[in-house]
């Protein structure tokens, strides 16, 4: 029963959340080609952008989650939600919610201009800089995710930033528009650490991500695995003797064996009890290991 509604909260929790990035994702494209601000979607449309980026990440390792509710998986669909979301998807997002708010907070000019609010109401904006982060730590907490060696993520890591810094450096040197206004302000060498600097956020969040997936489900498995124990039998604490005498029994008496090694939790020691009494049983005794571990 609790592994039936932990499936059907991982599921709901999968389709609403890829639904809702889903239907973001859809309203953000459906803007390229309107009468925007001049820059806002010239060259590259909206994926030159970070958060559209994150959020179609996102929206992919969600919808794969949608696959797979229960149990981890070695398939290799599994595996690439596991490096989507855990390398791009947690720290990538978080990284976006986090720098943004930030810029936001001290002069919002450099990275979202009052001008674009009338094409972009402010319940968008809340989606694609804010509820980021609740959705990435929710997947995090309903979902396991086997996280890749740290020199491998880096590696991808340094890779696509790499890429996305080339990309936007393409973007300025054909149209003369930085994608953020607040890179127009950096010098050359200002513009390299200002992206080494990311860079060295984004890994500590990919650092916290691993940290916090491995907290909570070490936790949950270990709990799991500790009530199971509790609920165990161990077969050879019965001893069974029989009234009679085995010899003796009459050829209708004989039933089959009792399936010792079944008997695991208590519905089973129950039946084995029920079933027991039903023999020419005169004693039965349970090891005092078993009564103290209740």
């Amino acid at each position: 029963m609790a592994a039936t509604t932990e499936l059907t909260v991982k599921a709901a929790y999968h389709i609403s959340a890829f639904s809702w990035y889903a239907f973001i994702v859809n309203c953000l494209a459906a803007k390229d080609g309107e009468d925007l601000p001049a820059g806002i979607f010239v060259y590259g449309g909206p994926w030159k952008y970070l958060t559209f980026l994150n959020l179609v990440s996102l929206s992919a390792a969600l919808f794969s989650s949608c696959l797979f509710p229960g149990k981890q998986t070695e398939s290799p669909l599994k595996k690439c939600n596991d490096f989507l979301f855990s390398v791009f998807g947690f720290p990538v997002g978080m990284f976006v919610v986090l720098l943004f708010w930030t810029i936001f907070a001290y002069d919002r000019e450099l990275v979202y201009p009052a001008s674009i609010d009338s094409f972009f109401p402010p319940w968008i904006n809340h989606a694609m800089h804010t509820f980021v982060l609740p959705i990435s730590l929710g997947e995090l907490l309903v979902q396991p995710h086997t996280y890749p060696q740290q020199k491998h993520a880096l590696a991808a890591l340094t890779l696509v930033g790499l890429a996305y810094l080339s990309w936007i450096l393409w973007v300025y040197v054909s149209v003369g528009v930085w994608v953020y206004p607040l890179l127009g302000h950096f010098s050359p060498a200002g513009l390299a650490a200002f992206f080494f600097f990311n860079m060295s956020v984004v890994t500590l969040l990919y650092t916290l991500g691993d940290k916090l997936n491995s907290l909570v489900w070490s936790k949950k498995q270990s709990s799991q695995k500790s009530r199971q124990q509790s609920l165990s039998v161990n077969p050879s604490l019965f001893v069974l003797h029989s009234r009679k005498g085995k010899s003796k029994l009459t050829e209708p008496e004989k039933r089959p064996p009792l399936p010792m090694s079944n008997i695991s939790n208590h519905f089973c020691l129950r039946r084995f009890l029920y079933e027991a009494q039903k023999r020419p049983i005169y004693y039965c005794k349970i090891s005092e290991t078993f009564n103290e571990s209740q």
